[in-house]
């Protein structure tokens, strides 16, 4: 016997071999849609299930959402009486969405997780995009973009225009924004400023990024070399605005992209002078974000990941100099999750400054001091992770943040900042 034949036998005695349910029938068509619902089939079967809580500002309020008997409700809770009730009218929004989108959308299965007050209503994301909903009248409407997305925070999509409106001095005497790609203020009388002259489309200063300082005689702006526009096309065969199937070219950036180089640049309005901020410090960016200025004007702050998320900085400039300094240094050998990073300047000074790091294994809380790039203690501890900082108080130095596995059935810790 062939080895070909003994391996035909064995392969036929193996089938005669395997369970019925293995050699079933192919799913049906029933099967399949039980697949596809089994997230809306499932999500509902859990009751008093509360999510992340927002607070709003300047109050002792915050609202919620939370598993009940058929989806989901959001509630707003008064932390010094505890009472609590409905955050907005679902039903009327449930009304305002199914005419806008001309789908049947129920009151507890609103296509969102988490809102914000705003004007008359509450705004929200659906499928990634920004909407706004009437609290007063069952009207909901996919708002205007008001600012060049950027994909992935990775590339600029060039097809919107950047939001380029007049940003004012804190003093009120001036107002900066972009012309030609380059950085122009305009005075009281209305006379303008060109700040700077080698902007040009491959090279442009981004209006979205101008900062003030406090005393305003500085600017700090970014100005960007476009990275790689890369498009994905898809095709929507039945869109509900028209007839016809829709094209859309969305920008998607790919690993191994070249994506958008971002320079900051210092101006000094008293002495017409502008310092490129030292690119060493921040080789290979992938993005540098959470730019702010100190409260006293001398220094300003940003936070920096290299393309690879295996290193992390927080740099600081000095404003008198255009000299920049790299205050905390984190690095690793596997991957810095900085989406869920977290940093304070106490008394916005830069003296200290609070800061989430997972280099023991856990995300805990650091309190480094400013001036040297140290760490002065740790403010958490322990075999568990801070999951959100909810509030700091500078002046009693305490923090308030919610951590899991601290304390069995909660959730929110309060904290005091030693050093």
């Amino acid at each position: 016997m062939t080895n070909t034949s003994l391996l035909t036998l064995l392969t036929r005695a193996l089938v005669l071999m395997l369970p019925t349910s293995l050699m079933a029938a192919p799913p049906s068509a029933a099967d399949i849609q039980a697949s596809v619902d089994l997230r809306q089939n499932w999500q509902g079967l859990t009751r008093d299930l509360a999510f992340p809580a927002q607070w709003l500002p300047g109050t002792h309020e915050f609202y919620y959402r939370v598993t009940v008997a058929g989806g989901f409700a959001f509630i707003k809770e008064n932390a010094d009486s505890g009472q609590k009730g409905p955050a907005f009218d679902q039903t009327l929004v449930a009304k305002g969405l199914s005419k806008a989108q001309a789908d049947n959308v129920t009151a507890l299965a609103l296509p969102f997780d988490d809102f914000w007050y705003e004007d008359d209503g509450i705004g929200f994301y659906l499928h990634y995009e920004p909407w706004h909903c009437s609290l007063t009248q069952a009207v909901c409407a996919k708002k205007p973009e008001t600012s060049q997305p950027i994909a992935d925070d990775e590339v600029r999509d060039l097809r919107v225009p950047a939001d380029n409106h007049l940003r004012p001095s804190p003093d009120g005497k001036l107002q900066a924004h972009v012309f030609d790609h380059n950085l122009q203020v305009i005075d009281q009388h209305g006379q303008t400023v060109l700040l700077s002259q080698e902007g040009t489309a491959g090279n442009f200063y981004d209006p979205q990024t101008i900062q003030w300082s406090p005393d305003s005689r500085y600017l700090v702006i970014f100005r960007v070399t476009p990275g790689y526009t890369r498009y994905v096309t898809r095709v929507l065969s039945s869109p509900q605005t028209q007839l016809q199937p829709e094209v859309i070219k969305q920008l998607y950036p790919k690993p191994g992209d070249a994506i958008d180089m971002e320079q900051p640049v210092l101006f000094d309005l008293h002495t017409g002078k502008h310092t490129d901020i030292d690119a060493s410090l921040f080789p290979n960016a992938y993005d540098l974000v959470n730019l702010h200025w100190r409260a006293d004007s001398k220094t300003f702050a940003f936070e920096y990941t290299r393309r690879g998320h295996q290193q992390a900085r927080l740099i600081e400039v000095d404003a008198a100099s255009g000299k920049g300094r790299v205050v905390i240094d984190e690095t690793s050998n596997t991957f810095i999750y900085q989406w869920r990073g977290y940093r304070h300047d106490v008394s916005q000074l830069g003296k200290e400054v609070i800061w989430l790091s997972e280099r023991d294994g856990w995300a805990h809380l650091y309190l480094y001091d400013g001036k040297r790039g140290k760490v002065k203690n740790l403010i958490t501890q322990g075999n568990w992770p801070v999951r959100e900082v909810v509030h700091v108080d500078d002046e009693k130095r305490q923090i308030w943040f919610a951590a899991s596995g601290v304390n069995a059935g909660k959730t929110l810790t309060l904290c005091t900042i030693i050093g």
